[in-house]
């Protein structure tokens, strides 16, 4: 570059969007009045988008929740998982293979 052209020229700092992967969870429960809303709430606040869900109740009373989750790292996956295997009801959360 010739130097007018340099004198031109300005420093740039391009912001680092992190990578998001999709993981999907199983979630096992006892069905209750307000279990989808915990979960979801539990990753809402965990800034954790939910990109599909499936949810069924049983006749055994059990209700089954299958989720594909946007994540950033294995953290951010363990500590949701953590926090929604402490709401009530809840028997069973682990990563769906």
């Amino acid at each position: 570059l010739s130097a007018e052209q340099q004198t031109r020229l300005i420093e740039a700092h391009w912001g680092h969007k992190e990578s998001q992967h999709a993981v999907p969870i199983l979630i096992q429960a006892f069905d209750r009045q307000g279990l989808l809303n915990d979960v979801t709430q539990v990753l809402s606040h965990n800034k954790i988008n939910i990109l599909d869900a499936k949810f069924q109740t049983n006749q055994d009373l059990s209700a089954t929740l299958e989720l594909v989750i946007q994540v950033t790292n294995t953290a951010q996956l363990s500590q949701a998982l953590n926090r929604i295997s402490l709401l009530p009801n809840i028997f069973e959360v682990t990563r769906k293979q």
